[in-house]
């Protein structure tokens, strides 16, 4: 069984990221609740070292459009709360997001219909 975390804090280290008034005016930040264990990650098409335990926070940058698109990734080591941004063109994955991803935060303009979908099942994974 896998670890989930709360993310209780972590919400204002997550808005400190989404930097440029365009980022704050038109993008969803979705959160893995699920604490990932050290190796390689996947965050879009690109696979990075990580020496630590982490969790993976999901910037979509144009919420509605289409993929692919610009968005970006967090990485954060939940012990030290450092953070590293990895900018994408991709999604975590395609369709909805596994069952253990929140929205995290949410430009205000943005819509319903407009968030990713995520998965009530838990037995659905990311591939």
């Amino acid at each position: 069984m896998s670890k989930l975390v709360e993310i209780e804090g972590l919400e204002e280290i997550i808005r400190s990221h989404i930097v440029t008034d365009h980022e704050k005016m038109h993008s969803v930040a979705y959160i893995d609740l699920e604490l990932h264990a050290p190796g390689k990650a996947k965050v879009g098409g690109k696979e990075i070292q990580v020496d630590h335990e982490y969790l993976l926070v999901f910037i979509d940058l144009q919420p509605g459009a289409n993929w692919m698109h610009p968005c970006s990734y967090l990485i954060i080591d939940p012990a030290t709360r450092k953070v590293t941004r990895i900018d994408s063109i991709q999604p975590p994955v395609f369709g909805a997001l596994p069952s253990t991803w929140r929205v995290v935060w949410r430009s205000p303009e943005i819509s319903d219909w407009q968030l990713f979908p995520i998965s009530t099942s838990p037995d659905h994974k990311s591939p």
